[in-house]
C-alpha cells in the first residue's frame, strides 16, 4: 500500500471516530479509539445472540448493517472518491 493511500485510510478512521490524530513535529501519529469498537461489538453481540434466538445456524447468518446504527457513533458519511 501506498503511503498516500494509508493517509486515506486512517483519515477514513479518524473522520469515523476510530482513531485520533497527535501531531508530533512534522508527524501525526494515529492511534485506535476503543470505546466505538467496543461499543459497536457490543451492538454486534446483540444481534447475534437476536440471530440465534431465531434458531439460524451459523453457517446460514448474513447481516445486513445497512441502515443499522449504534447509539453514540458518529453518523455514517460517504467515502470520498479519488476520481
Amino acid at each position: 500500500m501506498s503511503r498516500p493511500a494509508g493517509s486515506q485510510h486512517l483519515a477514513v478512521l479518524v473522520d469515523a471516530g476510530l482513531a485520533h490524530t497527535r501531531p508530533a513535529g512534522r508527524q501525526r501519529w494515529q492511534t485506535l479509539a476503543p470505546d466505538p469498537l467496543y461499543r459497536a461489538k457490543a451492538w454486534l453481540d446483540q444481534l447475534l445472540n437476536q440471530w440465534e434466538e431465531f434458531g439460524a445456524p451459523a453457517a446460514t447468518r448474513t447481516l445486513s448493517l445497512e441502515g443499522a446504527s449504534i447509539e453514540g457513533a458518529p453518523a455514517a458519511r460517504p467515502i470520498r472518491s479519488s476520481s
